[in-house]
C-alpha cells in the first residue's frame, strides 16, 4: 500500500493515509514510509477500539491484499458507508459488487488501484453513493436482521419439508 500511495499522493498531494492496527510489521512500514518521503501523509494511528466513532473521520477505505477471505474490515467500513477499493482477491468480490458498493482492481495492479483511489478523491459524489449503497447492502444482506431471517426462513422451509412426509 505505501508503494502505491507514493504514487496517490504524486497526482493527490493532499491525500493522506491513516493505518490502523498493530502489528508486528510496523517498524518495517515506518521505514518504508521514511524510504518513499511520506512521513508526513502517512500516520500510523495504532489499535482503535472503537472504529464506529473513528469511520466518521475517514473518506474512504482501501484494503489491497493479496489473499483474502471475506475480511471483516470490509464489512465494517461497508457497513459505515465508506466507499472502498479493494483487491478482487477470496471472497471479496462476492461482498464487495464492483461498480455498486465499491471498486475492485486486480491484485497486484498497481496502476488500476491507483487510478481508482483517485478517481474516488476526485469524485466525492462518485465516493458518496459507493458508500451509501455499500451501507444499504451490507444492511439488507449481512446484519443480524437479515442472517437471522434467512435463518428462520431455513428453519420454516425444513420443518415444512419434513411435516410433508
Amino acid at each position: 500500500m505505501l508503494d502505491v500511495f507514493r504514487l496517490i499522493v504524486d497526482e493527490c498531494p493532499h491525500a493522506r493515509l491513516w493505518i490502523a492496527g498493530a502489528g508486528p510489521l510496523e517498524a518495517a512500514l515506518r521505514k518504508q514510509c521514511e524510504r518513499l518521503g511520506l512521513n508526513s501523509v502517512v500516520q500510523f494511528i495504532g489499535f482503535v477500539p472503537d472504529l464506529p466513532s473513528f469511520f466518521p473521520l475517514v473518506d474512504l477505505q482501501v484494503h489491497p491484499s493479496k489473499n483474502e477471505g471475506i475480511p471483516l474490515s470490509i464489512c465494517e467500513g461497508m457497513a459505515a458507508g465508506l466507499p472502498m477499493v479493494a483487491t478482487a482477491v477470496g471472497g471479496v468480490p462476492e461482498i464487495l459488487d464492483h461498480g455498486r458498493c465499491g471498486l475492485l482492481v486486480p491484485a497486484n495492479d498497481r496502476a488500476a488501484f491507483v487510478t481508482a483511489v483517485v478517481s474516488l478523491i476526485r469524485d466525492e459524489a462518485e465516493a458518496k453513493r459507493l458508500g451509501d449503497t455499500a451501507r444499504q447492502h451490507i444492511a439488507e444482506n449481512y446484519s443480524i436482521v437479515s442472517a437471522t431471517n434467512e435463518l428462520s426462513e431455513l428453519y420454516l422451509r425444513l420443518h415444512a419439508s419434513r411435516t410433508k412426509r
